[in-house]
């Protein structure tokens, strides 16, 4: 087991030997990625460990992954955006608009009052001026902590506060200004960018992409995708709209269910999970 040091300078662990593998896979990690050792007290590259010679072509090894030169800049998050990208386009993903409801409804009826409470509250918060990509970025953390099978708990809606406020802040603002005026300019240019940048938020917590990456990085996954995105939009739309007529009472349960679905779209797309 290891330990790693994160972009936000804080340590990380324990994890496996094979996470490690799958994070340099995906960009997360690299060659100048500080690790440390169960047991040990020395900090070192990970390139230095002989277990992952194979992996920089070291051993007779031979990989499709070349690490940068040592004493390049390390990354500013554990992702590489267009390596993310690429691995997402690699699965050719579908977005799956029944799959994903039918995924998230069961999701939230798990746990019911839990889901119902973050949501109530994140939706509360979402609506305090510039925090709307804050609280988004909780929403979306929360159900993806549950969709893969870990704790999570009612504050894991409000970690974007203390792991990523200042990205998820200018996210919301930027995504809130370019919205704003695409839907002035004939209204399909801002509904466009609300389907293309929907996995931004899951990418500032889940990736700890800075804001443009993570917004970029949606972008350029989703537009290969568009009607998918538009259609699990508009469909989320209107279960929004079924539960205001139930006296408002049904969006309770619409708001979790919509999150919950757009979450699974995002795990069929980029998977995985990340040290936080």
């Amino acid at each position: 087991m290891y330990k790693i040091i994160g972009a936000d300078q804080k340590a990380y662990g324990p994890i496996s030997g094979e996470q490690i593998r799958l994070w340099l896979r995906e960009g997360r990690v690299n060659a100048q990625t500080q690790m440390q050792a169960e047991g040990e007290t020395d900090w070192k590259p990970l390139a230095s460990f002989p277990e992952f010679a194979d992996v920089f072509g070291g051993a007779g090894g031979e990989t499709s992954f070349v690490p940068p030169a040592f004493g390049a800049t390390p990354p500013v998050s554990l992702a590489n955006p267009d390596v993310l990208v690429e691995n997402a386009l690699t699965r050719q993903p579908r977005i799956e608009i029944g799959s994903c409801f039918k995924r998230g409804w069961n999701l939230v009826m798990e746990r019911f009052w839990l889901s119902v409470g973050v949501a109530f509250v994140c939706t509360i918060v979402a609506n305090v001026p510039l925090l709307s990509g804050v609280a988004l970025a909780g929403l979306f953390w929360f159900f993806l902590k549950r969709i893969r099978g870990e704790d999570a708990k009612f504050e894991d809606a409000f970690s974007p506060f203390s792991v990523a406020f200042l990205q998820c802040f200018l996210a919301g603002l930027v995504y809130t200004v370019l919205v704003a005026i695409g839907t002035m300019l004939c209204v399909i240019p801002g509904i466009l960018l609300i389907a293309v940048w929907t996995f931004t938020w899951p990418l500032l917590m889940d990736k700890r992409l800075d804001f443009w990456p993570a917004m970029e990085t949606s972008r350029r996954v989703l537009w290969p995708n568009i009607w998918g995105i538009l259609g699990l939009w508009i469909v989320s739309v209107l279960v929004i709209m079924l539960g205001a007529l139930a006296c408002y009472v049904g969006t309770l349960v619409a708001v979790p269910v919509v999150c919950a679905a757009q979450a699974y779209a995002y795990e069929d797309f980029f998977g995985g999970k990340t040290a936080v």
